[in-house]
């Protein structure tokens, strides 16, 4: 869910229409003293209020299902496209002379590998193709059907087979809530480790994203976003998120509420800038540190390990918790 759709409106404001009667309008304390008369005229009152109240939170209550309901549509894909590696279709000689003659994808190998194409010509005129794909240099170079086109993109999907079988890696842009959502089916319980860098929430970095959040939207999304990975992290999947000093503490109580009891395992402080850099024009202490926060999706099985290592260190310093995710790992119980 978005951060500025309310999940449950009817409820919240429900519930704040009787606390507002209760202390507002009825006033328990003063009951006991209070005329028959005097608490029937309040009874009628109320009954009006919560009347109207109630047609006034029904309508707005429709109107935020609506919003929750276009936000949680799951999306249509733009466009899609495939990075091949040349070796995966080196039976398919036709096909392989195709996108080695094809002008963008060679522009393409040129920028992003530093191929050499007029060594790739001598090559392409006195070697066969099944001899040029058997050097690494060629072999594994990536196919982009973005650049080749709708008709040789058919050829390489159809010369691969069992497409999901191979893909090893998948990139999605998107909304990083919807695209979560996308692969939801596809990848629930399977991820052994995820890594997110929200905003800092500073406030004052020239970003093309959203920087300056009210705290709790800030929370909100975060809160929504880990709820939805969490969904698709194995039982002894780890994490790791990056956050400065501002958000901090807040991250650590949305892992600790909604990720498991125990989930923080350490932060890892690393240096990003210097202290003769941009972010000394400001008179003042001067923060040229970031965190990453590593958290464990906690099992039953994994929470008997973290309270076994647990006893075997002193946890003065975030060294100690540090260790345990390490021993984890090494002991096959964390996954990364």
């Amino acid at each position: 869910m978005d951060y500025f759709i309310h999940k449950d409106l009817g409820g919240f404001l429900s519930r704040e229409l009787d606390f507002y009667i209760k202390n507002e309008i009825l006033r328990l304390d003063d009951i006991d003293d209070a005329d028959v008369l005097i608490v029937e005229q309040q009874l009628k009152k109320i009954q009006v209020l919560r009347k109207l109240a109630k047609k006034i939170i029904t309508f707005l209550a429709q109107l935020e299902n609506f919003q929750k309901k276009l936000w949680l549509k799951k999306k249509f894909v733009a466009s899609s496209g495939y990075c091949v590696s040349l070796f995966l279709i080196k039976d398919n000689e036709n096909l392989l002379k195709r996108i080695f003659t094809h002008e963008k994808q060679r522009q393409q190998w040129a920028e992003i590998y530093s191929l050499d194409l007029f060594e790739l010509d001598v090559d392409i005129r006195a070697k066969s193709i099944s001899e040029i794909i058997s050097q690494e240099k060629y072999g594994y170079l990536a196919a982009d059907t973005y650049v080749l086109g709708a008709d040789i993109e058919y050829d390489i999907l159809c010369s691969i087979g069992k497409l999901d079988e191979m893909l090893n890696g998948v990139l999605i842009n998107a909304d990083n809530f919807q695209a979560l959502r996308l692969v939801s089916k596809k990848l629930e319980r399977s991820v052994k480790c995820t890594y997110i860098d929200p905003p800092y929430n500073t406030g004052s970095d020239e970003f093309r994203y959203k920087d300056n959040y009210q705290h709790s939207s800030w929370m909100s999304m975060l809160v929504d976003r880990l709820l939805e990975s969490k969904a698709l992290m194995s039982e002894s999947a780890g994490g790791a998120c990056n956050v400065n000093d501002i958000e901090d503490w807040r991250l650590r109580g949305i892992l600790e509420n909604h990720i498991g009891n125990n989930s923080y395992v350490a932060t890892v402080i690393t240096k990003c800038s210097t202290a003769s850099s941009f972010r000394t024009v400001n008179v003042g202490p001067v923060d040229v540190t970031d965190r990453v926060i590593f958290s464990l999706k906690i099992s039953h099985s994994t929470h008997s390990l973290l309270s076994q290592y647990k006893n075997q260190w002193t946890f003065n310093t975030s060294l100690g918790l540090l260790k345990i995710s390490l021993r984890l790992m090494m002991s096959g119980s964390l996954k990364v």
